[in-house]
């Protein structure tokens, strides 16, 4: 009898995995969960947590999949790590303004990583050295710059 009341609860299960909008809000879910987490980590220390992003980002161009997404995740990466660095000399940055650029910046990581394999996607294996990804550390905070070669 446990084994018939068992079978209908995974038949749901499985079937609310393939509904894109709970997946789409499980991935959300979690990918702002490390923003925060991350963000929390750089407000502790942004020197200690800058020199960390610039170290791991190697590891960003490790990806066998996709060479434009390696490039992106790498780019963004290096920029929070910067910005980070160039934050911790500013006295004036409050806990609260270090929290929300990190949390922006993470986002615009995303974003470009997201950017990066959907164009990946539509490009030809020929076409990926059309796009340049980048992302700056301004004064107002992280900047996300993407080119595209006609």
């Amino acid at each position: 009898m446990a084994g018939s009341e068992e079978e209908p609860a995974q038949a749901g299960r499985k079937r609310l995995l393939k509904n894109p909008l709970v997946v789409s809000a499980y991935v959300v879910t979690v990918a702002e969960g490390l923003a925060a987490i991350n963000a929390g980590m750089a407000t502790a220390s942004p020197v200690v947590y800058g020199g960390l992003c610039i170290i791991i980002s190697p590891f960003a161009l490790a990806s066998d999949t996709n060479k434009l997404v390696a490039i992106a995740g790498f780019a963004a990466v290096v920029g929070i790590g910067a910005y980070n660095l160039t934050i911790a000399s500013d006295d004036d940055m409050s806990d609260r303004e270090v929290f929300r650029n990190n949390m922006v910046a993470w986002n615009i990581f995303y974003v470009g990583v997201a950017s990066a394999a959907i164009s990946g996607h539509f490009l030809g294996e020929n076409d990926e050295d059309k796009v340049a990804l980048g992302m700056a550390a301004t004064l107002e905070g992280p900047m996300l710059t993407m080119g595209w070669r006609f």
